[in-house]
């Protein structure tokens, strides 16, 4: 992944970081390995911003961005069109730290204290509003 395919724009001027998870915990392919996830409408790498929403690279143009508690994760090892979703914060926190660990190359070390920080103050704010 290079840095021509980060999107441009971001949402609300936020750094944005590929979105790296594994699946939610009731996904029956019990999968516990980071993946990188792809935007279902058009296939696309997602990526997240540290305010807690998902992208593609197609988010100026055709595609929205989203919350990553409205994210719905397709798992394509058991069954395809099965979605699922983090039911929790604490889920969903638990699955992105693995995901941030793989950021380390995309980020410097500062940023991604920044990053993390932000991201979790964000989604413990929004994830009830």
């Amino acid at each position: 992944m290079s840095i021509n395919d980060v999107p441009k724009g971001g949402l609300n001027s936020s750094k944005l970081v590929p979105l790296k998870c594994s699946c939610p915990p009731d996904c029956k392919c019990s999968d516990k390995n980071p993946s990188y996830w792809k935007h279902k409408p058009c296939q696309e790498l997602t990526y997240i911003t540290d305010k807690g929403d998902i992208i593609c690279k197609n988010h100026l143009t055709k595609c929205k961005g989203y919350f990553i508690k409205d994210a719905s994760f397709e798992c394509d090892q058991k069954k395809p069109n099965t979605c699922y979703q983090y039911k929790s914060i604490s889920q969903f926190l638990m699955a992105i730290a693995q995901g941030l660990q793989a950021a380390e190359f995309s980020l410097q070390v500062e940023d991604l204290i920044v990053f993390s920080t932000s991201l979790n103050t964000e989604v413990v704010k929004r994830w009830n509003s």
